[in-house]
């Protein structure tokens, strides 16, 4: 994997397929679908006009007498959708859907409903290319790939109790000439580029493996207030010891035997 998804925002991925090698993809974020309106993808003759955008909906067949989403092309046509307040809890996720229409030079090639919850992408032609979309979770794409070489789930002898699940991946960063092998296991990450890389869960047979990815910009302010903290220390006992220092001065002055007069 080249890139980290993150759950909790959407975007609508739009990729050129015609290179079988890689697929050119442009992201349209969760922020531009909320303002709607037509939004170019840039180096390329098409735009999206956004029609509609919930963050979370129910999505299915419309009730006898009520209209459907307008949707004249791929999976969603027939649909219809009600909207619904978005997901607070932890273990649930928003069904987001996007009703797009797409234009090729500024003529419509006709109206898609994209949701999460289509994972295939919907695939058109334009341009005598051919393209797709999908509203997915965000992704951010990394200079460097993680490769899944093995996977252990570790139990307790005679029981089913877990006893450490840890991956080995490969790290490749050809930019900066890395390729080596990274452990990592229960509370001990990978700490890279800034990210660090926990075992978080796994599936399909101990075959998949799930890292939560964690970024802190703020990671540096814990020490830069230690350091701020024992430098107000150092100051504050220098100030303390000086004023100790000299009023033990005057006071060993007041004590000393003054010099006698002569008659």
């Amino acid at each position: 994997m080249n890139f980290i998804d993150v759950p909790r925002e959407v975007e609508l991925a739009v990729a050129d397929l015609s290179d079988p090698a890689v697929d050119d993809v442009h992201g349209i974020s969760e922020r531009a679908l909320g303002r709607g309106g037509v939004v170019p993808i840039p180096g390329t003759p098409l735009s999206v006009r956004v029609l509609a955008f919930q963050r979370n909906a129910q999505l299915g067949r419309p009730a006898p007498g009520t209209p459907d989403a307008g949707v004249t092309q791929g999976a969603g046509v027939g649909l219809a959708f009600v909207p619904l307040a978005p997901e607070t809890s932890d273990e649930r996720v928003d069904l987001s859907v996007a009703v797009v229409e797409v234009l090729d030079g500024g003529r419509p090639l006709g109206r898609w409903l994209a949701s999460n919850a289509i994972e295939a992408p919907q695939q058109f032609m334009a341009g005598g290319k051919p393209w797709s979309l999908a509203l997915r979770d965000r992704r951010i794409y990394l200079p460097y790939t993680l490769t899944l070489e093995e996977f252990r789930h570790d139990i307790y002898p005679g029981t089913d109790i877990p006893k450490n699940f840890s991956s080995l991946v490969r790290l490749q960063n050809p930019g900066r000439g890395e390729d080596r092998n990274v452990l990592i296991y229960m509370n001990q990450p990978l700490r890279y580029d800034g990210k660090a890389f926990y075992q978080a869960s796994f599936g399909k047979g101990d075959t998949l493996s799930i890292l939560q990815v964690v970024q802190n910009p703020g990671w540096l302010i814990p020490y830069i207030s230690t350091v701020l903290v024992t430098l107000g220390l150092l100051v504050h006992f220098a100030i303390s010891l000086r004023r100790g220092l000299r009023r033990a001065g005057k006071a060993h002055a007041a004590a000393a035997p003054q010099p006698q007069e002569a008659a």
